[in-house]
């Protein structure tokens, strides 16, 4: 379509809507690797999304035991890496925003955006990791907090965070 914009430089999936969703932006895409080591060893600098989709089955058929074993896989081959390669390194930008993604994932929103937050103390300009620790600290119930952090994330990449976003509509739909 018509003016859909590429927010990731990379999309890792193995899940057909975000893969079709990657395509139709022109993203590039690559099977989701085995586990964080893999992919902290393939992955280039850049805005990365990881579709970490594993416990879908288990949420969708409702059974617990399955959700439990397949979130205790999640940490151990992917949190339990990002971490390990965030205490190697703690400027490591792509492991912590990739942490930060995954906890808010799973609705970890204060974790996600301490681990966000460390990151930019490093790095205070990191377009992305203001974006992501802005959007955890808005789940958290903390807008205030937040805008001021989003509109920083905008000016990073140019936009005028000031000025109202116009999105033109059809007159009619159907």
């Amino acid at each position: 379509p018509a003016g859909l914009n590429r927010p990731f430089d990379q999309v890792w999936a193995n899940d057909a809507l975000a893969i079709g969703l990657a395509m139709a932006s022109k993203a590039p895409h690559q099977a989701l690797p085995a586990n964080a080591d893999a992919w902290l060893n393939m992955a280039q600098a850049g805005n990365h999304l990881l579709v970490l989709d594993s416990l879908r089955p288990a949420a969708f058929y409702g059974t617990p035991h399955a959700w439990r074993e397949r979130l205790a896989q999640l940490e151990q081959q992917w949190f339990a890496p990002l971490e390990r390669a965030l205490s190697i390194d703690p400027a490591e930008v792509q492991a912590r925003a990739a942490m930060g993604n995954a906890l808010a994932g799973l609705e970890r929103h204060t974790r996600a955006a301490a681990t966000l937050r460390e990151g930019l103390k490093l790095h205070p300009d990191h377009a992305l990791l203001l974006r992501n620790c802005a959007h955890a600290i808005h789940a958290t119930g903390h807008v205030e907090e937040a805008l001021p952090m989003l509109r920083r994330a905008a000016e990073q990449v140019g936009i005028d965070a000031t000025r109202p976003l116009s999105v033109p509509f059809p007159e009619r739909i159907g």
